[in-house]
């Protein structure tokens, strides 16, 4: 967690696997926060992104010229960095 509170990187366990014997990686987890941002999606967990940066052009699909979701940066197979609009 950044001194500041608006960020934390997490370092995912190696070797997790799904039951189909894919590897485990931050695309995965960009993957799932992507979808609980997206539009379209209406479960319950859609307002666990709301504080991300870059949630709410993603969302609403704005702004083009920006990264997708600047706040989620995938750094490599096995690490993830969150940044927030707050701590």
């Amino acid at each position: 967690v950044a001194k500041d509170g608006k960020s934390i990187t997490f370092h995912l366990r190696k070797g997790v696997k799904f039951s189909d014997d894919s590897p485990f990686t931050a695309k995965d987890v960009e993957f799932t926060y992507k979808v609980v941002t997206d539009p379209s999606y209406t479960g319950r967990y859609g307002q666990t992104t709301q504080y991300v940066k870059g949630s709410d052009n993603y969302r609403n699909k704005k702004n083009k010229k920006e990264p997708e979701f600047p706040g989620i940066q995938v750094i490599d197979d096995y690490t993830i960095k969150f940044e927030f609009t707050e701590a």
